[in-house]
């Protein structure tokens, strides 16, 4: 155990070491504090330039999927034409099939009619006729300072009266009352860094959601894509 102070100024010395002791550890703690609401302010700021950068992305994202839209609407017309083009051909082939038909009858006719010209009771013609068919910070240092702030077991409100420590005494409790300020305004930098990481946390959370529904967006054009470059090898290979 510490020994006892043998009289009333060394009790005053040692509380006044400790006060200041006290008052220099608040005042590291607000510069710190400070430090920390700067880099909460920084992180909102780069925050809200994300945002904007995302609201960019979101747009682009809009502008892909109304281009597969587009590209699904031209190889549907492209399919309608490849399709009709394949059905012509085939229809071709049936035409020039039946033409060939055609030649065997004819010719079957013209020899008939050389063989009438040579028989004076010819035989009346036939003729056939032919039919064609088409088929989508919380990160708040919150340092709450636990201080103990000890001015000794002297009796202040005593000693003011007391002309040999008045003014040291006075000092004294001058120096609580500003160790009193540090705290309060200690506790008011601590409330708004709390507000400023719950604006982080909310903001953060916002963001990762709009990014988890662009990455969605993206991977679904992806595949969109690749569906439209298969049926574009389908059509070439025609």
């Amino acid at each position: 155990m510490k020994p006892l102070l043998s009289n009333d100024k060394d009790a005053l010395k040692a509380s006044t070491d400790i006060q200041q002791r006290s008052k220099d550890a608040l005042s590291r703690i607000q510069h710190d504090l400070e430090e920390t609401q700067q880099t909460g302010a920084m992180t909102l700021d780069d925050l809200d330039a994300q945002r904007r950068k995302m609201d960019g992305v979101d747009h682009q994202a809009d502008r892909l999927h109304d281009q597969l839209d587009e590209t699904a609407y031209l190889q549907s017309k492209l399919g309608s034409w490849f399709g009709g083009k394949r059905k012509k051909k085939n229809s071709n082939s049936t035409s020039n099939s039946s033409n060939k038909d055609r030649e065997s009858p004819e010719q079957a006719k013209n020899d008939l009619i050389d063989s009438s010209n040579t028989n004076a009771n010819s035989k009346n013609k036939k003729s056939g006729k032919w039919k064609f068919g088409r088929s989508s910070k919380k990160s708040s240092v919150h340092e709450d300072p636990t201080i103990s702030v000890t001015i000794g077991s002297l009796d202040k409100e005593t000693a003011l009266y007391r002309g040999e420590h008045k003014d040291e005494m006075r000092a004294l409790a001058q120096g609580d009352h500003e160790i009193d300020a540090q705290m309060d305004m200690i506790g008011n930098q601590l409330g708004n860094l709390l507000t400023m990481a719950q604006e982080i946390g909310s903001e953060t959370k916002h963001q990762q959601q709009r990014i988890e529904r662009v990455d969605n967006r993206v991977a679904d054009a992806q595949e969109r894509q690749r569906k439209a470059n298969k049926k574009t090898k389908k059509f070439l290979s025609r």
